[in-house]
């Protein structure tokens, strides 16, 4: 699932309760954000990526992470 949504400078984006994305500024064809996530978070370009098994592992230790939180927390679904 993809979401598409327009954002001005000093706008947000929610992921969940532990993952915010802010727009500081924009100009012709760059944006500046601002992620904010938990240290365990793994956080990268995708230009970084050096291949899908890099992609996946980072995926996964993502899912992970923000499972147990949602386990600590007692989120409505996390024991699904």
């Amino acid at each position: 699932m993809a979401l598409v949504i327009g954002r001005k400078s000093e706008e947000g984006v929610r992921i969940g309760d532990i993952i915010r994305i802010q727009v500081v500024r924009t100009r012709k064809d760059t944006v500046r954000l601002i992620i904010d996530a938990p240290p365990e978070i793994t956080v990268v370009r995708e230009e970084v990526y050096e291949g899908p098994a890099v992609s996946e592992d980072i995926a996964l230790k993502n899912f992970e992470t923000v499972r147990s939180k949602e386990l600590v927390q007692g989120k409505p679904g996390a024991g699904a």
